[in-house]
């Protein structure tokens, strides 16, 4: 995985390393929370202008929180 991510931000002519790359992605974070009614509430760290930039840099297309709301058994992890 560093040797691939080292190739893609090499030839993006960037400067950082995989383990920096790494550690800011590490930064994302997806939250679930679950309301009474069985609703499924999904929420993702807002993402800053350097990690869309390194995003796109290796070529990985950026996360995103699922739009739909959903009773628990509907969610399209559910029994995973």
């Amino acid at each position: 995985m560093h040797r691939v991510l080292r190739m893609r931000l090499k030839a993006s002519q960037r400067e950082e390393s995989p383990a920096t790359l790494l550690a800011r992605l590490r930064r994302i974070h997806h939250q679930t929370a679950q309301t009474p009614n069985g609703h499924v509430l999904r929420g993702l760290t807002e993402l800053g202008a350097p990690q869309k930039d390194l995003f796109a840099a290796v070529a990985l297309p950026m996360p995103t929180p699922a739009e739909m709301c959903a009773p628990a058994g509907d969610s399209p992890t559910a029994g995973v």
